[in-house]
């Protein structure tokens, strides 16, 4: 990927990080009693504004990296898997890619971001769900 398009898909990636992160950090503030409870725990909202940027901050950003490509023996025939990944300082986008062998396409997108709570190092993987939740999977580190 050349250089510039690179530097304008991570500063469009970033620009929409600005428009997460306090979104999560909102509803974190208020399921962070999950915190104690659980080792991994789920917050899911609905966030209109947000949904309509993610179409453009995420879904349609061309990914600069192959990160996995591997063809899996089914029943039906082979499946594709490609994974596509942005990693800049801030977060990660994954991309999946899947094509069965009947040609049914599924695309998931997720971002990755680390955040640190009362000195503990959280792995946060947010996406949106088929009905428009924004989930938000919180995992303690180690």
């Amino acid at each position: 990927m050349d250089d510039n398009v690179l530097k304008e898909v991570e500063h469009k990636f970033n620009e929409f990080l600005k428009e997460l992160k306090p979104v999560f950090e909102q509803k974190f503030i208020e399921e962070k009693e999950n915190l104690e409870k659980y080792q991994n725990f789920k917050i899911e909202t609905q966030v209109e504004d947000l949904y309509e940027d993610w179409m453009e901050g995420v879904e349609t950003l061309p990914l600069p990296e192959i990160e996995k490509v591997e063809t899996i023996p089914h029943h039906d025939g082979h499946h594709l898997k490609i994974i596509y990944c942005l990693k800049t300082n801030e977060a990660t986008l994954i991309r999946k890619i899947k094509i069965k062998s009947d040609g049914e396409v599924t695309v998931l997108n997720s971002i990755f971001f680390d955040y640190k709570y009362n000195d503990i190092m959280l792995s946060v993987e947010s996406y949106f769900d088929i009905y428009g939740n924004l989930i938000f999977k919180i995992k303690k580190g180690e």
